[in-house]
């Protein structure tokens, strides 16, 4: 390898220890957010209401949504996300 690909390997390496880095975040907070959720089950459940609450879905949705994400893909991963919890 030439000294170009040595530095360009270097780099790739450097962003993959980021991205190792945002996934470990994503997930520890994917933790938390499912320990909050359940817990805002529990109290719902106490109360008679209803498991899902598509008003709050949608409050979610137009928080998140950004010039960089489209809406649908926002909502695509947070779906994924109310079902895992």
């Amino acid at each position: 390898m030439d000294c170009e690909q040595d530095l360009a390997k270097a780099r790739i390496d450097a962003l993959r220890d980021v991205i190792d880095d945002l996934d470990d975040a994503i997930l520890d907070m994917l933790e938390k957010r499912q320990r909050a959720s359940s817990a805002i089950q529990k109290h719902k459940s106490e109360i008679g209401m209803s498991r899902k609450d598509q008003d709050r879905e949608k409050e979610i949705f137009d928080r998140l949504s950004s010039e960089n994400i489209s809406r649908s893909r926002i909502e695509q991963i947070w779906k994924e996300i109310f079902v895992y919890e």
